[in-house]
């Protein structure tokens, strides 16, 4: 029993600092786990979120550096919403401010919490290239005209213009379009400016700033898309 007791206490031992507090984190999460199972959905589970959450601080060590609290608010913002953390498309990010982590649902996230208003026959958000053809009318005609060019680069530092649209139950459609340099507007005022996902994924972040900027337009929100 002394003996099992020790290599235990080694095994503690050796465990990297990183490694300590991931599995301290986990012991923590594992406590409060009925507080945010109480929010989720049918189709999402606990162990889910949970998984998503690890791949997530797997991508982004810093996750671990955050305080206890502020992931337990990540999983109590994204369980009320309904929106999965760590999914790739259509989820929640978890962004680390220094030691506070924040819950940053992604343009597919947003686009999930406008069909559920049920007023939504589709909504999409996309990128415009240079090269491409846009045009777009504003008035009693509104409309957009958009013709990808095939073979047209499609890094971000090509990046011209997004727009979104929205085909609305019973209505007209609605639709946004944004310059990169009101992209970059949007972007200069985000607290999350020169980290995570502006600076991992541009492109989408764009995107969904179109999405948020559709958001305003939309009939009967739902209270979740407002929050």
């Amino acid at each position: 029993m002394a003996q099992a007791d020790t290599q235990v206490a080694q095994t503690r031992t050796a465990l990297t600092p990183q490694q300590k507090k991931a599995s301290t984190l986990a012991a923590y999460l594992k406590t409060k786990e009925a507080a945010f199972a109480a929010l989720l959905p049918s189709t999402l589970k606990p162990e889910k979120m949970m998984k998503g959450f690890w791949a997530a601080a797997a991508r982004n060590p810093k996750i671990l550096e955050c305080t206890a609290a502020s992931v337990l608010n990540c999983f109590m913002v994204a369980s009320s919403l309904g929106l999965e953390i760590g999914r790739l498309r259509g989820g929640m990010h978890v962004v680390p401010f220094g030691n506070t982590l924040t819950p940053v649902p992604d343009y597919r996230g947003l686009m999930d919490l406008a069909f559920r208003s049920g007023q939504i026959l589709g909504i999409r958000a996309v990128a415009v290239y240079d090269g491409d053809h846009l045009e777009y009318a504003e008035g009693t005609d509104d409309k957009i005209v958009h013709i990808p060019k095939l073979d047209a680069d499609r890094s971000a530092s090509k990046l011209k213009f997004v727009y979104a649209v929205a085909h609305l139950r019973d209505a007209r459609p609605q639709f946004v379009v944004l310059t990169r340099q009101e992209v970059e507007q949007h972007r200069a005022r985000s607290k999350a400016k020169d980290n995570g996902p502006w600076v991992t994924d541009y492109v989408a972040m764009a995107l969904k700033t179109a999405i948020k900027g559709l958001c305003n337009w939309l009939p009967a929100a739902p209270e979740k898309l407002v929050q």
